[in-house]
């Protein structure tokens, strides 16, 4: 994101927002999952994603900062902690069968 120029041929159909979209997600994920509170998190992954555009336009000489890569970074936080919520969730409900299912081999005394 701050390297000086794009590496690989110049394209129109814009792949590069696929980059920014894992980058975003994964690193939300990531973060989530470390255990990082999602408030910290989100907050400064999104400053993040603006301080990358805004270095680009004003600092990089052959990079300009854009709208178009601050929504597909935005996307990718919303997308990793999407990803992350159904990831707690699932393991919850895992959770939760294993105890079913001890408690149907082991059944209390009495019961």
């Amino acid at each position: 994101m701050y390297a000086p120029s794009v590496p690989g041929p110049p394209s129109s159909l814009r792949l590069d927002l696929l980059g920014h979209v894992a980058t975003f997600a994964a690193l939300t994920f990531t973060g989530l999952l470390a255990g990082v509170p999602a408030r910290w998190l989100l907050v400064g992954v999104a400053i993040n994603a603006v301080a990358s555009e805004v270095v680009q336009h004003w600092l990089l000489p052959d990079r300009s900062g854009d709208v178009t890569d601050l929504a597909a970074d935005a996307v990718g936080i919303v997308l990793g902690w999407w990803a992350y919520r159904w990831w707690r969730l699932r393991e919850r409900r895992m959770a939760e069968r294993a105890v079913r299912e001890r408690r149907r081999a082991h059944p209390a005394d009495g019961a």
